[in-house]
């Protein structure tokens, strides 16, 4: 679904935040990247939500190349693959609602069918009883379990997760973790971006290591080997 084939990327002509990896990462799977701080997780998150373009090599998804994706179904492609983040990139001063409708009206939806998967979402991930809360009130867990239904609202394929549960206490974490293993059951692919080592083993899944720019491992089942 998503290849890596040699792909570096350097920013500002000289730091080198990947160099010349490859990978294979195919539909449905629960993929984990790890690695210290600037090690390049972020950078891999970026590149596959075109973000930022690769300085050599190539990313294809589903067998297109992504820096060929241009218009309309570069669009798609943004509805397809959604990113989640450690900052939840909401708008705070408005309602749960409000930052549900507002993507809605961004890409042309009709409004009263998709009104009713809010409600659908809000229910399934337990937000429903604060649809008319202001974000800034939601708790950090909450704050993400609205980003993942403002992503799951356009049906996607790939959920990219860049260290989605860093600013969240235990349990919210192991919610949101729960929640993840829900979607990826239920058909979507999760790359997941993080440094902890706690996630990492409890959930026995494909870890991609990267050190400096470079994968040093690929498991299947894999574990947190970074000291």
């Amino acid at each position: 679904m998503i290849v890596f084939k040699n792909v570096t990327k350097i920013f500002d002509g000289k730091i080198v935040a990947l160099e010349n990896i490859s990978f294979e990462i195919k539909s449905g799977e629960f993929v984990l990247i790890i690695g210290r701080s600037g090690a390049g997780k972020s950078t891999i998150i970026r590149l596959i939500n075109r973000e930022i373009e690769p300085t050599r090599g190539e990313i294809y998804y589903k067998n297109l190349k992504i820096s060929n994706i241009n218009g309309r179904k570069k669009r798609e492609l943004r509805r397809k693959i959604v990113t989640i983040f450690q900052d939840f990139k909401l708008l705070n001063k408005k309602t749960v609602w409000e930052n549900l409708l507002l993507p809605i009206e961004i890409w042309g939806e009709n409004g009263e069918k998709m009104k009713d998967k809010i409600y659908q979402l809000t229910e399934k991930l337990n937000l429903k009883n604060k649809l008319f809360q202001k974000a800034e009130t939601l708790s950090g867990g909450e704050k993400q379990k609205l980003c993942l239904i403002r992503g799951l609202l356009f049906n996607p394929e790939v959920i990219l997760a860049d260290e989605p549960t860093g600013n969240l206490d235990p349990l919210s974490a192991f919610e949101i973790l729960e929640i993840l293993k829900q979607l990826n059951k239920e058909g979507i692919t999760i790359i997941l971006a993080t440094h902890n080592k706690e996630i990492v083993n409890s959930l026995r899944k494909r870890v991609i290591t990267l050190e400096a720019g470079k994968i040093i491992k690929d498991e299947n089942p894999g574990t947190y080997s970074i000291f």
